[in-house]
């Protein structure tokens, strides 16, 4: 295989991912048109791809802000940034937390 073919190659992968982010973005625009926010629950029956995909973006970011090789650019923070998306999965919605949370361990009696 030539090094132009794997070139080729690549630009068709790269054409594609950025193709299934597009999507997933779009989906997220709909959730937030929906129900007012981006906090996507880990465990959103509606759209499980969506809800992955939320938690593949604040892992990818992670490693953006750390300088470690990811598929996050500037572009796709700003973007998200540009609907309202938190960073963190631990931020409550309207009473709830989208992640489950620890129990307190019981204290212990005197």
């Amino acid at each position: 295989v030539t090094e132009g073919a794997k070139r080729s190659y690549q630009s068709v992968l790269d054409h594609n991912q950025d193709e299934k982010w597009n999507v997933r973005y779009e989906d997220l625009q709909e959730y937030k048109r929906v129900n007012g926010h981006c906090n996507v629950p880990q465990r959103y029956q509606a759209n499980t791809a969506l809800a992955n995909w939320v938690k593949t973006q604040r892992a990818e970011y992670k490693k953006f802000l750390a300088g470690d090789t990811t598929s996050m650019t500037q572009d796709k923070v700003a973007r998200l940034n540009s609907l309202g998306f938190q960073w963190n999965d631990k931020v409550a919605v309207k009473g709830s937390v989208t992640k489950t949370t620890k129990k307190k361990p019981p204290q212990k009696k005197s």
